[in-house]
């Protein structure tokens, strides 16, 4: 690419020598130097482009990167591994790691490695120990994201393979001058189990386009590990944070924006569910609860929350998810003006950049596997229009300008199919999408089922699967998943019957929804959520009465008939 850009320009060169005897030699000369400034900063930005950044466009401003420990005295913290006596003994203030991406001036020296992330050593002698567990800590993590494998049962190969991606250049540029003026805040909250990095390609992003971006490592806050916290413990460093970059001079306090992914959605979520909240708008990537129904207890401490204090959530929310999703919590949410947006291709960890780099990784390990370096490519491009959303939604509700988010509305103006994506909105007052409309020959999505049972029954609405039961591997209705959430729902709203039918139609259409039943509660029994391990065999006996498993499982855990 850069070879092909000094040959035009070699070229272009001779092309201009042949008529240099009609310009003055000096306007000639200085234009020439000009243009081949020119030439020199586009061939720079093109070898500078970040590998992970795919196809998005930078914004006007250099990215500048800072990691700093700051204390919150307001509550006290331990080391894991302390005594209780330590415990009891001490009043150590929680330590809070900022990372911080910024809208600067210009490079400075060279741009970060992606491994450079880690570099949160600090000399302040309160903080030292906690920013080396916590380094060690989130090194394996990284390993076992990106490697998805125990950092010990690495290959040599994948151990290179694994430098090779920790060493790829990023857009940031450590300690590189703010860019004068203040900035809309964005916090950004990575999900339970990942590493704090793990979406850096999206802060990098939207620091370009003019934000200042604090992600932390939300740490669990009785110091038993350096695992995220999530919930309510989350929204503790929240509020912290939000207080303290009141302070930072290139911050606009009065716009505050919030990105979180899985765990970390499921935490934004829950904060604003408290009354003042100063968080604006919220994106929500994935909270895995998108995909369930309200009857489904196992996100409880999310959706409790939520339904309790749906009256006072005003602020903004774009959901992102994949088009199996039926967004019941979502669609309840009358009182939030709700964004929308499906995009197919992505599993759960592919809505942030260590997805991508996942990919990468197993196409390096693979290198003659074109489907591999394909899937990776494709990953990656549906990664790009993720962050396009994003930034648009974020634009729109931060700075006031809708120009870029109305353009997207129209490009992804389609219905949710499991082979494109879809961008909707639901304003306040709308409870579930847009009526259906039966007339554009394409069969329901996941959130028009429910308003369909409701108006014309199961019966009517189970005919649709069959209409279009051809269609299965572009409609997203026929997910196991989705008509395990459905099923399930039903059935705990005491709606047995439409709950058979549902289940009888799933089944004529090549959809196993037992297997879905099944796997849910045997998965639910193996981490101790025996109640909701029950309810999913007994929904399934009561479905399909001959079931031997559901019937076994239910035995085994001596709930038997007899029982």
């Amino acid at each position: 690419m850069i070879r092909s850009n000094w040959e035009s320009f070699y070229a272009m060169g001779r092309l201009i020598s042949g008529v240099v005897s009609i310009i003055p030699l000096m306007v000639f000369k200085s234009r020439l130097i000009l243009f081949c400034f020119m030439i020199l900063c586009s061939v720079a930005a093109i070898a500078q482009q970040p590998l992970f950044w795919g196809g998005l466009k930078p914004g006007l401003h250099s990215v500048g990167f800072q990691s700093r420990w700051v204390a919150d005295y307001s509550r006290t913290y331990q080391l894991p591994g302390a005594s209780v006596e330590a415990i009891l003994a001490s009043k150590a203030p929680r330590p809070i790691l900022l990372n911080i991406w910024y809208p600067a001036v210009g490079p400075k020296g060279q741009p970060l490695k992606q491994r450079d992330y880690f570099a949160i050593e600090t000399k302040q002698p309160e903080f030292k120990q906690v920013a080396e567990k916590l380094r060690a800590y989130e090194l394996d993590t990284v390993a076992t994201e990106v490697m998805r494998k125990e950092p010990a049962k690495l290959t040599p190969e994948e151990k290179a393979v694994l430098n090779q991606i920790l060493d790829t250049a990023t857009a940031a540029y450590r300690d590189a001058k703010p860019t004068p003026g203040k900035f809309p805040l964005v916090i950004y909250h990575a999900g339970n189990g990942s590493s704090f990095d793990d979406n850096s390609v999206l802060c990098e992003y939207l620091a370009s386009h003019g934000y200042v971006v604090v992600g932390s490592a939300f740490q669990s806050l009785d110091g038993s590990s350096m695992a995220i916290e999530g919930g309510e413990g989350s929204g503790q460093d929240i509020r912290f944070i939000i207080g303290y970059c009141r302070t930072m001079p290139n911050v606009n306090w009065d716009q505050i924006g919030f990105v979180g992914h899985s765990a970390g959605a499921q935490a934004g979520v829950i904060f604003q569910t408290h009354a003042g909240t100063r968080v604006d708008a919220l994106v929500s990537l994935d909270t895995t609860e998108d995909y369930y129904s309200l009857a489904d207890t196992r996100w409880r401490y999310m959706t409790d929350p939520v339904q309790r204090n749906m009256g006072i959530m005003h602020q903004p929310i774009l959901f992102c998810a994949g088009p199996e999703a039926g967004f019941d919590m979502v669609d309840r949410m009358k009182f939030t003006p709700r964004h929308i947006f499906t995009i197919d291709q992505l599993n759960h960890n592919d809505f942030i950049s260590q997805g991508t780099m996942s990919h990468r990784a197993k196409s390096l390990l693979m290198p003659d596997s074109v489907e591999l370096k394909q899937t990776a490519q494709t990953i990656l491009d549906r990664y790009v229009m993720l962050n396009e959303v994003e930034l648009a939604f974020l634009t729109k509700c931060l700075k006031g300008d809708s120009k870029l988010l109305d353009q997207l509305m129209t490009r992804y103006d389609a219905p949710v199919r499991m082979d494109s994506a879809s961008l909707s909105y639901a304003p306040v007052g709308q409870v579930g999408p847009a009526p259906y409309d039966s007339s554009r020959s394409l069969p329901p999505g996941p959130r028009d089922i429910r308003p369909l049972i409701a108006k014309n029954g199961a019966v009517e609405t189970g005919k649709l699967l069959q209409r279009y039961k051809d269609q299965i591997k572009v409609a997203p209705i026929y997910d196991t998943q989705f008509a395990f959430a459905l099923v399930f729902q039903l059935a705990s709203d005491s709606k047995d019957a439409d709950a058979k039918t549902m289940f009888a139609a799933y089944r004529d259409a090549g959809v196993d929804a037992a297997k879905a039943l099944l796997s849910n509660g045997s998965f639910a029994k193996r981490f101790g959520m025996l109640e909701f391990a029950e309810k999913c065999f007994r929904i399934l006996l009561m479905v399909d009465p001959g079931n031997k498993e559901a019937a076994d499982e239910l035995k085994a855990m001596g709930k038997g008939e007899e029982s």
